[in-house]
């Protein structure tokens, strides 16, 4: 009888020891693939927020084409417009499409791959009120030839654009120049090319696994890898400059 309990008590150490050795390798196996998942999962959620992106910069460029039809041809240059000059009214292009009802919320304003950026919480919660200064620090920029200048300048009126499907409209934009000098935040405009790389702020922003979401003035969109340094940084001004 002794020899019969002992017998089954080695058995269920045996047992005991026997899953645990289990347990621990289908833990091993757990984190091994899991090492080799998270990679794939974080691009297939990189790619996601890319899409998401490549729709709102569309829902962007037919916001701009449509309030061009019913304003004679011109889009809402960086900031309003007084007596065809630039004022440093508010608010802004973006906020100017949102409070004309031509965007359905403000969150549209936003990259899902810059809500991190400075002032993207503020631009969420962004009400269709005039005066709200954070519209100037959306994700998308637009076009400096469409904007003017700061002060002063007139914008070039969209409707007459010589090759509407070269030139770009809007993109995503970081208000930083590349040698990291700025802000870790989104602009209302874009720069026009130049070859000093030091005078490229506001810029496309390569945010999407080095490239960026472009609107071009015919409505397409596109992803355009190192989008800054070949649209951007060059002694030329083709691609953006309207009259070309």
């Amino acid at each position: 009888m002794k020899s019969t309990k002992k017998n089954k008590r080695h058995k269920l150490f045996i047992m005991s020891d026997f899953t645990l050795v289990e347990l621990l390798v289908v833990i091993a196996i757990i984190a091994i693939l899991a090492s080799m998942l998270l990679p794939a999962l974080n691009k297939a959620r990189q790619k996601a927020k890319q899409i998401s992106c490549t729709n709102q910069a569309k829902q962007l460029t037919l916001a701009l084409t449509m309030y061009a039809d019913s304003s004679q041809g011109y889009v809402p240059p960086r900031r309003n417009i007084a007596d065809g000059s630039i004022a440093y009214s508010k608010p802004g292009w973006g906020g100017c499409l949102y409070q004309n009802k031509y965007l359905p919320n403000a969150k549209i304003l936003v990259c899902p791959e810059a809500t991190f950026y400075g002032y993207a919480d503020k631009i969420f919660n962004a009400t269709p009120v005039s005066g709200n200064a954070y519209y100037d620090w959306i994700s998308y920029g637009i076009n400096r030839y469409y904007a003017a200048n700061d002060i002063g300048g007139k914008p070039y009126r969209f409707s007459n654009t010589k090759h509407p499907s070269t030139t770009v409209l809007i993109g995503d934009s970081i208000d930083q120049a590349p040698n990291g000098t700025g802000n870790l935040r989104g602009q209302e405009l874009l720069m026009y090319p130049v070859a000093n790389a030091a005078f490229l702020s506001p810029r496309l922003d390569n945010r999407h696994s080095n490239s960026a979401v472009v609107g071009w003035g015919d409505g397409h969109v596109t992803s355009e890898k190192n989008a800054w340094q070949n649209l951007q940084h060059k002694s030329n001004t083709t691609g953006f400059n309207p009259t070309l």
